[in-house]
């Protein structure tokens, strides 16, 4: 429980750690996510980059035919959704703000499961019956009083293997309060019920604010059921054991993005008056190399670089270099690109010039061998506006 309340209270920290090594959102994503920001009073409720992508894993594995949302708010969710969508499937997403029904429509028009996504606005209670057929994958995250009403106006609709998905079941950690508002009992009446459903298999995930999620029970299995049925069991419990993971390792971990940057900024500084690298190419590989500088090997060997050594920690086994302070680290960084003839010739041919044209060139020496590293570095140094650092 410790961990989870851990979580809670760092929510801010355990997303951007979390955001930092899942895929990136897309172009449309993107904008929906800015734009959500910028125009809604309560732009907390959209799903976000993490539950997103988590979101998205699930449909992929349970691949519908027929998705239902409840609750559509500005789109992201739904397009997440769709990305499981098998080949002719459809999505039917109802909300009730057809203020929104303008932009979110726009929205779903750029995507490429334009024509598959069908928009309902109105009372979800009285669209729901008029929707024939089942549905595979269902997405509840509407009006947190009627969960339990749609939920029960959904069950018998979703065949074999089908899964529900219920969004703000922990709701902000109040679920653990000695005494719950009335809110917060209503959703931990919807918790117990679904929690007593033998017609399912259930867990909650741990993310965010808590998704509850429910595999109806295959009666008469084949062989492809069985499969389908043990990978989604498999991919849930691995989400669930990993979040569990990562909560524990926070307990330990010291940084914020915004802090990392705040401590570490200064000697970035130094070494580039010193030497011509510019303070965000530093900065934005330390960060992505040391998770903020709370990887293991960060915490353990001083090493935010992810360069490859002899160390003689006794806390792990590693074969990444350890370093008697996190300084010695960030110069030894500048060390390694001017004794390897593959980033020597940057300090000549890149002197003078923006962070793009450093980050191309340590790419092209085979710095790392993960295909996105670029495009990860160059995205922590846009994130975090780190091009300022380098105006003194």
């Amino acid at each position: 429980m410790l961990t989870f309340a851990f979580m809670f209270q760092n929510e801010e920290r355990v997303n951007s750690y979390l955001e930092s090594i899942c895929d990136e959102e897309n172009p449309l994503l993107k904008t929906i996510h800015r734009e959500t920001y910028l125009r809604e009073t309560m732009p907390h409720m959209l799903s976000g980059h993490y539950q997103g992508r988590v979101l998205a894993m699930i449909s992929k594995m349970v691949s519908p035919t027929r998705i239902l949302e409840i609750g559509t708010f500005t789109g992201y969710a739904t397009l997440c959704l769709a990305e499981g969508l098998q080949q002719g499937g459809e999505l039917h997403t109802i909300d009730i703000n057809e203020e929104q029904q303008e932009r979110v429509q726009g929205y779903f028009d750029k995507s490429p499961f334009a024509s598959q996504i069908h928009y309902h606005i109105g009372d979800a209670y009285d669209i729901i019956p008029t929707l024939e057929g089942s549905f595979d994958l269902v997405f509840i995250d509407a009006d947190k009083k009627r969960n339990l009403t749609y939920y029960d106006m959904m069950i018998d609709r979703v065949p074999s293997g089908g899964v529900i998905m219920i969004d703000n079941v922990l709701w902000k950690g109040k679920v653990f309060d000695e005494k719950p508002d009335n809110q917060t009992k209503q959703v931990l009446e919807l918790n117990s019920t679904l929690a007593k459903d033998s017609r399912v298999e259930k867990l909650i995930l741990p993310i965010r604010d808590g998704l509850f999620c429910d595999a109806q029970k295959v009666m008469v299995e084949t062989k492809k059921q069985i499969m389908q049925k043990s990978l989604v069991s498999r991919t849930l419990l691995m989400l669930f054991l990993c979040l569990l993971s990562i909560a524990a390792a926070f307990g330990q971990k010291k940084f914020t993005p915004k802090s990392y940057i705040e401590e570490h900024k200064g000697l970035a500084q130094q070494l580039m008056r010193e030497t011509g690298v510019p303070a965000s190419v530093i900065l934005a590989i330390a960060i992505h190399e040391s998770a903020y500088g709370n990887s293991r090997i960060a915490q353990h060997l001083n090493n935010h670089f992810g360069i490859k050594g002899k160390n003689n920690s006794k806390k792990i086994r590693s074969a990444y270099k350890g370093y008697s302070s996190v300084k010695e680290s960030y110069h030894d960084f500048i060390g390694v690109l001017k004794r390897r003839k593959s980033t020597a010739h940057l300090f000549e041919t890149c002197f003078g010039k923006n962070c793009e044209a450093w980050i191309h060139g340590i790419a092209r020496s085979g710095y790392s061998q993960t295909k996105t590293w670029k495009t990860h570095v160059l995205g922590m140094i846009k994130r975090y506006n780190l091009e300022e650092y380098d105006k003194i």
